[in-house]
Parts: C-alpha cells; structure tokens; sequence
C-alpha cells in the first residue's frame, strides 16, 4: 500500500507500462524471426511497427482495465461511500487516482481500528478497576457489620454496654454502605447527563458560612479553625444551583478537615475574575505530589497513604463535585505541594445586576 501512495500509480500509469512492455515483446519477437530467417527489415519498418503496437496495446489494456476491473471498483466504492458526503464521493470515483483513494481509505479504516481498539482495551481496563474498586469499598462494611452481628450473635446478650456497643458500630457500618451506595447513584446519574440544575441567584458568603456551621463537629474533633481569607468574607451574589454547590462546598471542605493538620486550618478564599468569581479551599495538610494531580478527580482515585481509607469517605465525593462543576459549564481544578497542604478551587457565574 505504502508503494501505491508514494508512486501515485494510477490506471494511465498501469496502461502505458502495460503497453511498452507487450509492444517490446512484439517488436523483439518480430527481430528474432527476421534474423533466423535471415528477411531483410528496415529501422523505419520497426519504429512504426512499434508504434503501432504501442498504441493497440495501450487501448486493449486501459479499457480492458476500465471495464472489467475499475467498473467494478467503482460500483464497489460507490456502495461503501453512500453514507459519506454524495458529491465527495461521486467526484473521487470519477478520478484518475481512485486506487490511491481506495488504498488510503483502507489505511484510514485501518489506523481508525487500532485507535478503537486502544480505546476499548482503556475502557475494559477503567472498568475492571471500578468494579475492583466498588467490590473493596462494599466489602469493608460487609464484613464489618457481618463481625459485629456474629460476635453478638455468639455472645452473651445481657450485657447491655458490649451489645449496644456492637450495634453501634454495625450501625456506623451500615450508614457507610447506604452512603457508598447513594453516591454510586448519584454519579451513574451525572455521568449520564441525568443532571438537572436549578439555576437562580443567591449569596455564596452565605452559603459558605452554612456549610462551615454544618461541619463544625468535624472541625472541633480536629480542632480545625475554619474561616476565610484575608479579605475574602465579603458577600458575593453568583447564579448556580444552590443545593448542589452545597454539595460541592461540604465535599471539599470535609475533605479538607480530613487531610488537614491537627490544630490547623482551612480557609476559603473568594475572588472576581470578571463575569465570574473563583473560590478556593485551602488545607495545611500533608499535600498531593504533583505526579497524583492529574487523577484526584477519579473515581476511587487513592493518592497514598496520607489519602487512605481511613479517613473515612466513599472515594467518589471529589468525582461528584467535578461533575457538578462541569454541569454549570465551569471550572475545577487543584493546586498542591507535597508536605504544604493542598488548595482545590472552582469557579461560578457571577449574578451582575
């Protein structure tokens, strides 16, 4: 195929070969019989001869291809290419270099089955590890309420502290398996575009000081300080969905506490970049290499074992906050430095009056 692309061999190429080859093969017969029966030629004889020969032999060859062979090439084309553009592929059939065209769609079809195929074997390969992945967070609430409940089972059920002890962490188990459950839900639902925004107008300031209130118990637990940036307290009016970026500030701001350093802080920071406004989440916590930056946002994504877990979590909170920022046609991202903590941000529409 490379030979036909690179000599860009057409039928009138493949027909004056033809044709030189054969009318050589005529004229040196013709000498061969001359000489063993000692006839007398002349060089003019032969020249026309030639001649002759060479433009008989074109004919035959180019319409004996053209009718036999290209015809049927063509019908063959014209049936592949009905999908394609009708006056692209009525003008390629009607050319010289329809071999080169075929051979180049052949190579096309070619290079665009590998690309499909590297891109099922992704695929195959991104769903195995969820389906690993789903298969690990499940197991670890399993098999814990399933030890709580033999243990009580096996045990002596009149001692009220060690049974309301056990149920106590058989319930913490189960609330961690509906929560891994709703946010397998939930993103089977934004991944499928089932995402409904109820836009309108609201404070974020506000928002945010809701949001700390609700997470204040995690904090304390951590003796965490949460607060804003220097400057950044005052109030900003934006146009999202409210109840989602609710979701999206309790996400990063957990995952925040969870990863920060004891007695440390988290901060947000809000800034105007023109008709948007930019909001930040900052942690002092161990950080993320830059290697892990690209991934955090996946499903399931553990970074090391500073990210473990232990901290608790179903490991798709950041991937539902993504998707929840995206469905607002916005953006999200992470800056970090391994060992200075970690700061995620996102931006919003600014609701200008």
């Amino acid at each position: 195929m490379e030979f036909f692309q690179n000599k860009n061999i057409t039928l009138r190429h493949v027909a004056t070969a033809s044709a030189l080859i054969l009318s050589l093969i005529f004229i040196m017969s013709l000498v061969i019989i001359f000489t063993v029966n000692e006839i007398q030629f002349s060089f003019i004889f032969f020249i026309v001869f030639f001649i002759c020969c060479f433009i008989a032999s074109y004919a035959l060859v180019y319409y004996f291809v053209e009718f036999f062979l290209y015809r049927k090439i063509k019908l063959l084309y014209k049936l592949i290419t009905k999908n394609k553009k009708a006056n692209q592929a009525k003008s390629i059939v009607k050319s010289e270099d329809l071999l080169q065209r075929i051979v180049q769609d052949v190579d096309d079809f070619n290079n665009d089955n590998i690309e499909r195929e590297n891109q099922i074997q992704i695929s195959e390969k991104y769903r195995r590890e969820f389906l690993g992945n789903i298969a690990h967070e499940l197991k670890t609430p399993i098999f814990n309420i399933q030890g709580y409940v033999e243990t009580l089972r096996d045990s002596d059920l009149q001692d009220e502290q060690l049974t309301k002890k056990f149920l106590t962490k058989a319930s913490e188990n189960v609330d961690r398996l509906s929560n891994i459950v709703h946010d397998l839900i939930q993103i089977t639902q934004y991944e499928s575009g089932e995402l409904q925004l109820e836009l309108r107008e609201f404070n974020i300031t506000e928002v945010i000081h809701e949001t700390y209130n609700q997470v204040r118990l995690q904090a304390n637990q951590k003796n965490i300080r949460l607060g804003f940036k220097e400057g950044c307290d005052k109030p900003f009016q934006v146009k999202a969905d409210r109840i989602k970026i609710i979701e999206v500030l309790e996400n990063l701001i957990v995952n925040a506490i969870h990863y920060g350093n004891v007695g440390g802080q988290v901060n947000v920071g809000l800034y105007t970049l023109e008709n948007k406004l930019l909001v930040e989440i900052t942690d002092d916590g161990p950080g993320i290499g830059e290697e892990h930056l690209t991934r955090v946002f996946e499903r399931f994504y553990r970074v090391d074992k500073h990210r473990t877990r232990s901290t608790g979590g179903t490991g798709l909170g950041l991937s539902i906050v993504k998707h929840i920022i995206e469905a607002h046609q916005q953006q999200i991202g992470i800056r970090s430095t391994e060992g200075k903590g970690a700061t995620f941000w996102f931006t919003l529409q600014r609701a200008i009056s």
